[in-house]
């Protein structure tokens, strides 16, 4: 790495010092203190940003602290790279100091600091300004939140609007870095639209992804990366993408940068190409939209939007205020193109440097902020849901890099090489033809809605019943969108999406040892053969003539191969290019570098040996696998309070089951209330303990139609039960017949079968009524430490939100079904909003994804609900105050939720939600696309996913024994009659349930 330019470092920290003089809002401040952590994959934006502003590198593991006097900086080994700014000419004029970190304990070196802070300042407390939003992790930050926890002089603030001041204006380096990365848009922007270009001309048939993923490729492509770098003059190393390039058509537009190239075919229409880049983290973006065929209003229309872009650019001089360059742009709307005043955006463009969206240079209606000489900005004009005179949804979007230059000096568009004129941008394919072929094809499907009249006015007639029914929801939706909008922004305000999320149990490498020293490896192993010592986690192999261990955890996989009589086995390790979850993985290091080893492969003749050398990697990984799992569940396992035991009578259930179970011996229990929890105890004095704190809900499902009765209880952290970590418990009974002896004789006709289903339903009342007594005898004794709810059978549905099909049923505050295995529970509480995906009506059903409030948490999918179940459940979410939208596709959720995450603070300024779902609703579908096998791409499969469910994995009877095994028999035992006669029942039950008319579902009194 190379060191710090000392001439940008102080030019910047000038910058900083002039913006905490000049600006009054930060007077009150005495300090800044910057924590760096380890890097969490882009969740660090502003730390980065800063970072690499004054290093020209993002600066990981330190802590800087700036006075007005003195600049410190707690870190690493890096007094070499700081060297040139210690030796500057302008060294003398501030205070400069470097604090080596410790790697075992820095309370020594955090006190040195906050020393330097007290002598500064001289004053008995301070305010301190930091990051807040924007959390840190590693084990020198917790150190550091350790050593201020009980310092109450010093208080903290939110500085980062500070930083983004500090930040908005360039100098010249800057300038220089955004314009290198411009190029590179332009370069890529151009080489897109010339693939286009010969698609069209070749009659060619390729997907969205696939041009985009093209045109990515040229950037990992050696060759053309260094003819890139020649032509910018830059460095190949400093130039990535900020984005997957993004290509659109068809009537199907996402005009954010989030957006994604879906998996349609090119269609020759309208097409919105994007391309956003970087060099030094400097971003670059460029936007055009390309027409095939236009009609006269879409060329209208553009030249329109044309002049407005290149208005706003001209406008963005220093001393106006962002909002006005609004309210010009709006003016022009209303009264050159007034057909569009329904569809004005929230903002036209925004900041771009260090971040892609500076947020505080949104160039919209609310923005005070005033236009400086050194600005850059993305002058974005985009429209959506446009409607040509062919009846064919389009859009059109713009963008260009603006830098702003000082007063009678024109701005420079540093992306003008890629023209945007409507000659060059519109092409026309289509003859005489093709066109009185269009007009027959027209007057031919007119005729057929002639023939088709009676059935158009049924249609007709139902969908204006619906639209009756939906109008009272449709307007509480609408009140919701502004709710949740304010939710949001105060969530925001008050650190409310700061990540909580816990890092899963790191695989140190660099840590991992087989044994002491070289005397422990065994003597008496031979040298030209490969060794498993699983008492000490080892594979010994032969490496030139001698055995070298290396510990199991290193291995990633093998493979096998055979030719002839030659047997192979290449031993794969984990490496950085391996695909592995790099995150959770950390490497041997020399001199900084890092040490690994790709693969190793050995030879031999002996196919026996090879076959048991397998076996055994396989058992230790397994083994290894076991005890690295069983670790990681009791590092997140929750201390539980003991359990008080009730002397007096307790209230108590007997002759139940658990799920899961705690031994694989099935055995009956009972359970009882006590002071703070329930004990369940079976028969073998096997306990299992709840305590009240920890119950998150406690559900009671009767037997009516189900063949258990149960109490549930879903957890706030999670209990071992036996060696499963679980997060749900199940006491039940099952609410059928015992099973009957065949060698009995039976009485003649059907009084035997008519008295047992009598007996049957005898059984069930009477469970109902023991299990629905003794919940409530809880409730009368706790009051409001415990309430139980019970489904709304009238409200169910059946989907998919796993592996099977299942009845899903709402109680007061979940989701959920007890029933099947794995346990699904949905609390309400932390749901953000949900969305009704694939509503198409030709279609027999549609999934529902629900978003959480988390935005670290994994959406929730239930696929392959009944379409005619829509309005129930729509009818219930909307009397939870849910939020929902609807579309006609599938979303790529994964992808959404990381680039909110990347810029909340953005996401909410364009309008959260309702800009990102909001557009998609009535957007029409390919008539060739979906049927009733729509095959749903799950977001999950986008990234490494490390639960299916957390019910899932906890209740796996047996898990696999090692990554490599192959694949198995799966067949099941064959089912008793019995069995098949109680599965033909319920699915009977089921058809009946899904054929009756949705109702308007009515309110329940909770029980």
């Amino acid at each position: 790495m190379s060191k710090v330019k000392a001439d940008i470092f102080y030019q910047h920290h000038k910058q900083l010092l002039s913006v905490w003089n000049k600006q009054p809002q930060y007077a009150n401040i005495d300090a800044f203190i910057i924590k760096n952590g380890k890097d969490q994959g882009g969740n660090k934006i502003k730390t980065s940003a800063i970072s690499m502003w004054y290093f020209g590198f993002d600066f990981i593991d330190t802590i800087l602290l700036i006075t007005k006097k003195t600049f410190a900086i707690i870190g690493g080994n890096k007094k070499n790279m700081l060297k040139s700014v210690q030796e500057h000419a302008e060294a003398k004029e501030y205070n400069l100091v470097f604090i080596e970190k410790d790697q075992a304990n820095n309370s020594n070196q955090l006190q040195q600091l906050f020393e330097i802070l007290d002598k500064d300042l001289n004053k008995s407390s301070f305010n301190i300004g930091t990051l807040a939003k924007e959390q840190q992790v590693g084990p020198f930050m917790t150190e550091y939140d350790s050593f201020i926890k009980d310092k109450n002089q010093y208080k903290f603030a939110d500085c980062s609007v500070f930083v983004q001041d500090c930040l908005s204006v360039k100098d010249q380096n800057e300038i220089s870095y955004i314009g290198k990365a411009a190029k590179v848009s332009v370069y890529l922007e151009s080489k897109l639209i010339k693939e286009i270009e010969t698609i069209i001309e070749d009659e060619g048939k390729k997907t969205h992804s696939q041009i985009a993923t093209m045109i990515e490729g040229l950037i990992e492509n050696e060759k053309e990366l260094k003819k890139i770098s020649e032509e910018i003059g830059g460095e190949s190393d400093n130039l990535d993408l900020a984005y997957v390039p993004i290509v659109q058509s068809g009537g199907k537009y996402d005009l954010k940068p989030n957006a994604q190239s879906n998996e349609d075919i090119l269609s020759y229409d309208t097409i919105i190409v994007s391309v956003g880049t970087k060099y030094m983290e400097y971003h670059a973006n460029i936007v055009r939209t390309l027409f095939i065929d236009p009609t006269n209003d879409q060329k209208k229309i553009y030249q329109r939007v044309y002049e407005l872009q290149n208005q706003i650019a001209v406008q963005l001089k220093p001393g106006i205020k962002l909002k006005t360059v609004y309210e010009n742009a709006v003016n022009f709307i209303n009264e050159k193109v007034p057909q569009l005043k329904d569809k004005i955006p929230a903002n036209f463009g925004f900041g771009i440097g260090l971040e892609f969206r500076e947020s505080n240079l949104y160039i919209n209606a609310k923005n005070e902020k005033e236009v400086e000489e050194g600005m850059v900005f993305n002058v974005v004009v985009g429209f959506d849901n446009l409607q040509s005179e062919k009846e064919k949804a389009y859009a059109i979007q713009i963008s260009d890099t603006v830098a702003i230059r000082k007063q009678n000096t024109p701005n420079a568009v540093m992306t003008f090489k890629v023209s945007k004129k409507y000659e060059d941008i519109s092409y026309s394919i289509q003859d005489e033809g093709q066109d009185e072929e269009q007009e027959e094809e027209e007057d031919d499907l007119e005729k057929e809605n002639i023939i088709q009249d009676g059935r158009r006015t049924r249609n007709a007639y139902h969908k204006n019943t619906t639209i009756v029914s939906e109008k009272e929801r449709q307007k509480h939706q609408l009140e919701l969108r502004e709710v949740k909008l304010k939710e949001l922004q105060e969530r925001y305000n008050n650190n409310g999406f700061l990540s909580n999320k816990i890092n899963s149990r790191a695989l140190e490498l660099d840590k991992v040892q087989c044994y002491g020293g070289p005397q422990d490896i065994p003597k008496e192993y031979k040298k030209n053969q490969i060794h498993i010592d699983a008492a000490h986690n080892a594979i010994l192999l032969p490496v030139n003539g001698e055995l070298v261990p290396f510990h199991i955890s290193l291995i990633k996989n093998y493979s096998k191969n055979d030719e002839g009589k030659t047997h192979t086995l290449r031993l794969n390790f984990h490496n950085p290019g391996s695909g592995s979850n790099l995150a959770n993985i950390t490497f041997p290091k020399i001199d900084g570098q890092i040490v690994f080893i790709k693969e190793l492969t050995f030879r031999s003749k002996n196919a026996k040996n090879m076959l048991e050398t397998i076996k055994k990697i396989k058992d230790l990984q397994a083994k290894v696998k076991q005890t690295d799992q069983e670790a990681k569940n009791k590092d997140e396992l929750v201390e539980q309070d003991k359990l008080q035991l009730r002397n007096t009578k307790r209230p108590a259930l007997r002759n139940l089951k658990v799920r899961p179970a705690i031994s694989k011996q099935k055995v009956n229990g009972m359970l009882e209330l006590h002071l703070n929890g329930f004990r369940y105890m079976t028969t073998k004095n096997e306990k299992v303990d709840v305590i009240f704190k920890n119950i998150k809900h406690a559900i009671f499902q009767p037997c009516d139609n189900e063949m258990i009765v149960a109490i549930h209880f879903n957890l706030k952290n999670p209990i071992m039960i036996g060696k499963k970590k679980v997060w749900d418990v199940q006491f039940y009974t099952e609410a059928g017949l015992p099973p009957e002896d065949l060698n009995n004789r039976r009485r003649g006709h059907d009084y035997d079968e008519i008295e047992e289903e009598q007996m049957e339903k005898a059984r069930r009342k009477k469970l109902n009524k023991d299990f629905e007594a003794f919940y409530k005898e809880v409730e009368n004794q706790l009051g409001d430490k415990i309430k139980f709810e019970v489904p709304y059978a009238n409200l169910g549905f059946y989907g998919s939100p796993s592996r099977s099909t299942c009845l899903l049923q709402p109680t007061q505050n979940t989701l959920m079904n007890i029933i099947e295995f794995p346990f699904f529970i949905m609390s309400l509480e932390e749901v953000e909003l949900a969305c009704f995906e694939r509503m198409i009506g030709r279609l027999k059903n549609f999934d529902l994804v629900f978003i959480f409030k988390d935005y670290e948490k994994q959406v929730t999918r239930i696929a392959s609900i009944p379409i005619d179940k829509a309005e129930i459940v729509k009818n219930w979410l909307n009397s939870q105050n849910i939020l929902y939208f609807e579309s006609t596709k599938s979303f790529s959720w994964a992808n959404i939720l990381k680039t909110i995450r990347q810029d909340i603070g953005g996401f909410i300024e364009d309008g959260g939600w309702n800009i990102i779902l909001g557009e998609d609703e009535g957007e029409d579908e390919d008539p060739d696309e979906g049927d009733e096998d729509f095959s749903v791409e799950q977001d999950e499969e986008e990234e490494e996913s490390e639960e299916i469910s957390e019910s899932d994995e906890d209740f796996d009877d047996e898990e696999s024994a090692s990554d490599f095994e192959g694949d198995e028999d799966l067949s099941e035992e064959g089912q008793s009659w019995s069995d098949l006669e109680e599965n033909a029942r319920k699915e009977e039950e089921r058809r009946k349930q899904q054929q009756v008319k949705p109702t308007k579902p009515v309110p329940q009194k909770r029980r």
